[in-house]
């Protein structure tokens, strides 16, 4: 089955069974319209960024070091450094439907068009979900303020071939996952290391799951009560 991604909102049914079905699917697709906005919104991008026009942590420093300028030529090392800078996170980690629901939620997000990545960045996140290479992502160390942004930054490693993948043989380093698939780390280019951790696609995805489960819980309480009443010759009242 082909998993469908266009501009129209996604069907949390759908995403569901993705998740939590993955076998179900055998390829991510996107529809033309939706590829296309994400490249019309790349081009803008690269078309401000000539412009010289300040765009936060784009072309400037994040938090405090805003004021500083970055030129056009640091700014995919930019992006590299800010995602090392947030993989700090601890504790246990996501399941692998939880960062499944995190990686699938977050190539939603992206493209929306809004977020100004490119179709490559698309495509290689497409290429490890249809792989079910996931990132390993700590629980511990994001409070969601401004995004899952320590969370987040695991994917964002992943996708550069660092750290290490979650597949179906368990954990494993994430550049030999990649090459076992004959996947090419991919090297961020302006604003896309931002893009990718500026969301909350952590906490949407693991409350799928939870909501996911609680449906499961809520309709075996339901059966378990119904077969206790006839059990015991109850009254339906």
């Amino acid at each position: 089955m082909r998993y469908e991604i266009s501009n129209e909102p996604a069907a949390l049914k759908t995403v569901t069974k993705f998740v939590l079905q993955r076998s179900s699917f055998t390829e991510i697709g996107f529809s033309e319209a939706c590829l296309e906005r994400v490249s019309a919104a790349h081009n803008h991008l690269l078309a401000t960024l000539e412009t010289r026009i300040p765009i936060y942590g784009v072309n400037t420093g994040y938090g405090a070091s805003c004021h500083r300028t970055i030129e056009n030529n640091q700014s995919e090392q930019l992006q590299k450094n800010l995602i090392a800078y947030l993989q700090c996170g601890s504790g246990r980690y996501l399941s692998q439907e939880e960062s499944r629901a995190m990686c699938i939620i977050r190539l939603h997000s992206l493209t929306k068009g809004f977020s100004g990545v490119s179709e490559g960045l698309i495509k290689h996140l497409q290429n490890l979900l249809e792989h079910d290479i996931l990132p390993v992502v700590p629980v511990e160390g994001s409070l969601g303020a401004s995004g899952d942004l320590i969370p987040l930054s695991y994917l964002g490693a992943l996708t550069q071939g660092n750290g290490s993948a979650l597949t179906s043989e368990g954990v494993v380093d994430a550049a030999s996952a990649l090459a076992a698939k004959k996947i090419s780390p991919y090297r961020l280019k302006a604003k896309e290391g931002l893009a990718l951790v500026n969301g909350t696609s952590a906490m949407a995805g693991v409350s799928l799951v939870n909501l996911a489960s609680i449906k499961w819980l809520t309709e075996l309480q339901v059966l378990a009560t119904s077969w206790l009443c006839l059990a015991l010759d109850g009254k339906v009242e």
